[in-house]
């Protein structure tokens, strides 16, 4: 991966907004190519230089949607749970019980969401496309 998507990745742990981790990415490169240096030379290993910048408030939209098919996950676990103990019988899909196909959604959904997470934000790919 590259020192941007590692550095996108780190801020976005932090809860950067989207448009300051461009503007964040797009001074790094920048000016690493007025020193002439790579990025991890002149500004440090992406998680360390991440640390740098406070904190945000909102988490990406990747994370809250996992978040959101969690809580929507554990609600339909709870409504099997009670047909279970009061009716003797279980939420299905197909022959399946529900439980099972929500748990291999929800690690798709949080693989899915760790990978968009890595990406570098599409204005600064763009960018950086353009000038190689």
């Amino acid at each position: 991966m590259s020192y941007y998507g590692s550095l996108a990745f780190y801020l976005r742990l932090r809860r950067v907004p989207e448009s300051t981790i461009v503007e964040i990415l797009r001074d790094v490169r920048e000016l690493s190519r007025e020193s002439g240096q790579e990025p991890e030379q002149q500004f440090g290993p992406a998680s360390t230089y991440a640390e740098k910048f406070p904190k945000g408030k909102v988490r990406s939209l990747p994370t809250r949607l996992a978040i959101g098919c969690l809580v929507v996950a554990i609600a339909i676990i709870a409504v099997d749970f009670v047909l279970t103990m009061t009716r003797e019988t279980h939420l299905q899909v197909g022959s399946v019980r529900v439980i099972f196909v929500l748990l291999a959604v929800q690690v798709v959904v949080v693989i899915a969401a760790i990978i968009a997470d890595h990406r570098v934000p599409p204005e600064f790919r763009t960018a950086s496309e353009a000038s190689r």
